[in-house]
């Protein structure tokens, strides 16, 4: 009797799945927007987190874009109060906008993007490990945790993996912020994987920055001709304010520490059935 009615709900609410969905189709579209919003404003730090991503792959891209002899002009480099001269991320702006015009294509194209992506970002992570090993420099090593074994026992065994051959390279204090796995095999003369690693990374924080908005009901631009307009339109506005998340201020001012705790990729993992749906 369960799954007959189960079955007979997904055949009336093909779309249902999420809080969202389910309260709009149950007890009408208001209540479906308030539940939405409400969990939207509870994951704020959302914004926050594809931003510094962003900001993050803007670096290795701009690394790439130098090895083949592209470069920008100073004010385009970053945000203001990054540097000297800057006056807009413009490789950051890129990328958001280029994540939002490929999501509004819709999900099964979006998905299988990112599959392929994914497949060539882990190849690239092992060959990184591989070869980086041969150039490891084991006084490089000592010592071989500075800031304490917990935390190098905290990551993943790939990141770690990563990190021994990165640092074994080239010591952690001299160390590219901005690119520093492509900066470091560099400088040891491996130019053509550095640039390969910088195209790996490029694609690997592209995985990360598929992130979701509800426009599927027409929330967010409702003055827009559905047909044509809602969803590109949408999207696009979506990445200009990711973009504007942290256009005018530093990564590290965005998410305090350069990085991202855990509760925010656990508020992302809550409401990716809202904002997907």
């Amino acid at each position: 009797m369960r799954g007959l009615r189960v079955r007979g709900v997904r055949r009336q609410v093909p779309k249902a799945g999420s809080s969202y969905t389910y309260c709009a189709a149950v007890l009408g579209e208001v209540v479906g927007w308030i539940v939405g919003f409400d969990l939207l404003l509870e994951s704020t730090a959302i914004v926050a987190v594809v931003a510094v991503v962003a900001i993050g792959m803007s670096g290795y891209l701009g690394f790439l874009l130098d090895a083949v002899g592209i470069h920008l002009p100073t004010w385009a480099l970053g945000a203001p109060g990054t540097g000297a001269g800057h006056r807009i991320d413009l490789l950051a702006v890129a990328i958001c906008l280029a994540v939002a015009w490929l999501l509004a294509r819709g999900t099964r194209t979006s998905a299988r993007v990112e599959t392929v992506l994914t497949i060539v970002k882990i190849a690239i992570v092992l060959v990184v490990i591989v070869v980086g090993f041969i150039k490891v420099d084991s006084g490089n090593l000592t010592p071989f945790a500075p800031f304490g074994l917990g935390g190098a026992f905290t990551s993943m065994v790939l990141y770690v993996l990563v990190c021994v051959v990165l640092t074994g390279i080239q010591h952690y204090s001299e160390l590219n912020p901005n690119s520093g796995i492509s900066s470091a095999f560099a400088d040891v003369g491996l130019n053509g994987l550095a640039n390969v690693i910088a195209v790996g990374a490029v694609i690997g924080i592209v995985t990360v920055t598929f992130s979701f908005i509800m426009i599927f009901s027409g929330w967010l631009m409702p003055f827009l001709q559905w047909e044509t307009w809602v969803r590109v339109g949408a999207w696009l506005v979506a990445g200009l304010v990711v973009y504007g998340a942290y256009g005018y201020r530093r990564t590290r001012q965005v998410m305090p520490g350069g990085s991202v705790d855990l509760d925010t990729l656990d508020d992302l993992d809550d409401t990716e059935g809202v904002l997907g749906a």
